[in-house]
């Protein structure tokens, strides 16, 4: 459970989740298929907003990119997900 960076007052839920699906680097089946889904809906969820710019997408995400590689070099967010951990 320690190796997932949440706020104390989530630990009781982040306990359920991983005696449900496991620990966030080794996900059960369930877990797997979870994550699976929840990525197929962000994608869902992303796609109107990509087609409502219109062709505009890439202008926006190579704006985006120096600032995102800035927040990861700078140790914001890790450059992969999986690699989440708490400090400490």
């Amino acid at each position: 459970m320690d190796s997932c960076p949440l706020p104390t007052a989530l630990l009781p839920s982040t306990a359920r989740l991983t005696a449900r699906y496991g620990p966030c680097e080794a996900l059960t089946a369930a877990g797997q298929e979870l994550r699976e889904e929840i990525e197929r809906d962000t994608d869902r969820a992303n796609r109107e907003v990509v087609e409502r710019l219109d062709g505009r997408a890439e202008e926006l995400f190579s704006l985006l990119r120096p600032w995102a590689r800035g927040i990861v070099e700078g140790g914001g967010y890790p450059a992969d997900p999986k690699n989440l951990r708490v400090k400490g």
